[in-house]
């Protein structure tokens, strides 16, 4: 097959440098585009984690105008009942969205030119998983047809609802649910009893660094005291936060959001902004405070702060949980998961999986036997 575009391969993050102004054009052109799209995101997920491989597909018209950028990590390990290779977007598990970057009008080209290079490359790969796409994402339908005419098995499945609250819908009177309650008030009285009460911001890179320790303790107190173990008592983790402000404050795509006792931080949570629409990313808040509502508190001032500040859309990501109806955030947006196998037997191993999910869910007995379920089927999702 004669290729369209013009492919080539980034393989170390310290090549990404080279593409920084060019990709940042080419998102610029997305209407929906997201923080978990950006270079300075992706960069940070690859200088954070350790990867089998980085395969960052990059696609040009000949006249060398980027029109596609696919990035992809390489994974080896157990998946579903067996080890396998497969791809992955970069930055997952960790983004709520992913990445599969193309300019407007080239979604057929960049499609024929991405399955052919699976076809053709000498890269070992069992399965590809595009997870977190936008349901209506112009380049998944070409991308799942060319696959199949191809004899490429295809697997599309519903993953995640994301709920946003818009400024409009926050400010008339039929949104009652996101004015603080009569428990919140008093909640605040509390609070305002036990010293002065702010809410303060940042978003420069130093300021941010320096305020993390606090959110990371935080963060590990709490998950301690429900019989957790938070992610950061693993020093990667944290570089992983640290490396998000590194990367993305100077482009002012980071704000640390935290409530304060006489200055001392009591609930933080790290939000992302890309154009006008934030989005709700981790947040924790201090165990000692738990009977003073400080998470729904914290939400409140937020949503304040940036419905005054030029957000005119606020994002709460991916799960499902009262805070997020009581806030008057509706579901506005669904992400799929769409796997590619070359092979039968993966794809069964992912329909088995799935559906003995799907039962789990559904019955007693199999929730209480998960654990005995899980050391035969897959760790990883």
């Amino acid at each position: 097959m004669i290729l369209n575009l013009n492919i080539s391969l980034i393989g170390t993050v310290r090549d990404c440098e080279a593409l920084r102004y060019e990709w940042t054009e080419l998102l610029e052109t997305h209407q929906n585009a997201t923080p978990f799209e950006t270079f300075e995101w992706t960069v940070a997920n690859l200088a954070s984690f350790e990867n089998d491989g980085i395969r960052i597909l990059v696609f040009r018209n000949r006249d060398g105008i980027l029109v596609g950028i696919l990035p992809f990590v390489r994974r080896r390990g157990r998946r579903y009942t067996r080890t396998r290779d497969w791809w992955e977007l970069a930055g997952m598990p960790h983004a709520d969205y992913g990445a599969c970057i193309v300019r407007q009008g080239f979604e057929l080209k960049v499609a024929e030119d991405f399955i052919e290079h699976l076809r053709s490359t000498t890269a070992s790969w069992d399965a590809i998983h595009l997870e977190k796409l936008r349901e209506r994402d112009p380049f998944i339908s070409p991308m799942m047809s060319v696959a199949r005419s191809h004899n490429i098995y295809v697997v599309c499945r519903m993953s995640h609802q994301i709920r946003r609250l818009t400024r409009q819908t926050y400010a008339t009177k039929g949104s009652a649910g996101v004015r603080p309650s009569k428990s919140l008030i008093r909640a605040r009285k509390r609070l305002e009893a036990l010293g002065k009460l702010n809410f303060e911001v940042s978003t420069e890179d130093q300021t941010i660094q320096d305020r993390l320790d606090r959110y990371f303790q935080m963060h590990i107190e709490r998950f301690a005291s429900k019989g957790l173990q938070s992610p950061f008592v693993r020093e990667q983790h944290k570089k992983f936060f640290r490396t998000i402000a590194h990367e993305c404050a100077p482009r002012g795509y980071v704000r640390l959001c935290s409530l304060c006792v006489n200055g001392f931080s009591i609930a933080t949570k790290l939000t992302l902004t890309y154009g006008h629409t934030m989005h709700l990313y981790s947040t924790c808040f201090a165990k000692e405070f738990s009977q003073y509502s400080p998470s729904m508190l914290h939400l409140d001032m937020l949503l304040q702060y940036a419905f005054a500040n030029q957000i005119a859309v606020v994002d709460f990501g991916i799960g499902e949980s009262p805070q997020k109806e009581q806030a008057g955030a509706i579901v506005e947006e669904t992400l799929v998961q769409i796997e590619l196998y070359k092979k039968r037997l993966p794809l069964v191993e992912s329909q088995l999986f799935h559906a003995v999910s799907g039962l789990q869910e559904k019955s007693g007995l199999l929730r209480k036997s998960g654990k005995l379920l899980r050391k035969l089927l897959p760790y990883r999702m």
